[in-house]
């Protein structure tokens, strides 16, 4: 027997329920792709202190671009500017003879928005720095290990930085023993080679650097769990007063 119309018209609408849901699972699957794209641009820009091509890697749109770096501080205000200032130091050093920075990133846990416009996503850096010493010319080298929370924005439809967060691990030097940590643990400190122009707006936020007398690492930054809309999710940016 053959079905009525109104059989199917209801099958038909199933079919497109579901071809609607099929083509929203591929789109955040595409964006899983190029979120982790861009963070990877940006380890491998960094690594060659290419940092005014890391700044085009910004909303230039927002008001509320936040980027903390560490122990270093944190920068907050619209657009690209902002990032400009955050990574001025990085971009005044030009590529010094002796430098390498390199932060291997592991363990993603990347969420895309239901609606599509924003995402979320956390990392942990695995990384080593290297510098020569201005005075004795001797190599200065350091293990570095970080944890990233970011928060992407779509803009002009392609992903950008929204609000990068680097929470640090732990700095010590690449000969040191382990257990010396425990007597180096940083503080935040102001870079001298600051200008008035890329000097933070404020301390590191959720700074908790790993040591024997320090408060047990905490959950933070929390890796990000499923939301529809960006005002049903918290952010990795300055939290509100």
């Amino acid at each position: 027997m053959s079905k009525s119309l109104e059989e199917r018209i209801a099958a038909l609408e199933k079919r497109t329920r579901k071809i609607k849901k099929l083509e929203r699972e591929i789109e955040h699957l595409h964006a899983v792709n190029e979120i982790q794209n861009l963070m990877g641009k940006y380890g491998y820009l960094h690594t060659i202190n290419d940092h005014e091509a890391i700044v085009e890697m910004y909303s230039d749109k927002e008001p509320d671009v936040f980027i903390n770096i560490g122990v270093r501080g944190h920068w907050i205000g619209k657009g690209k500017e902002t990032a400009k200032r955050a990574w001025g130091t990085f971009i005044d050093a030009t590529n010094p003879t002796g430098l390498m920075s390199m932060h291997p990133l592991t363990t993603p846990v990347i969420v895309v928005a239901g609606d599509g416009k924003t995402a979320k996503a956390t990392w942990i850096g695995m990384g080593l720095t290297a510098k020569k010493d201005e005075t004795t010319g001797e190599p200065v080298c350091h293990w570095e290990w970080d944890k990233y929370g970011v928060d992407f924005i779509k803009e002009d439809g392609r992903w950008k930085f929204w609000h990068f967060h680097i929470y640090r691990i732990f700095s010590m030097g690449w000969n040191s023993n382990w257990s010396e940590i425990s007597k180096m643990a940083e503080k935040p400190t102001i870079n001298p080679n600051y200008t008035d122009y890329n000097k933070p707006d404020g301390p590191p936020i959720d700074s908790n650097p790993y040591s024997l007398s320090a408060v047990e690492q905490q959950l933070n930054p929390e890796p990000p769990e499923k939301y529809e809309t960006w005002d049903k999710t918290f952010s990795y940016g300055k939290p509100l007063s």
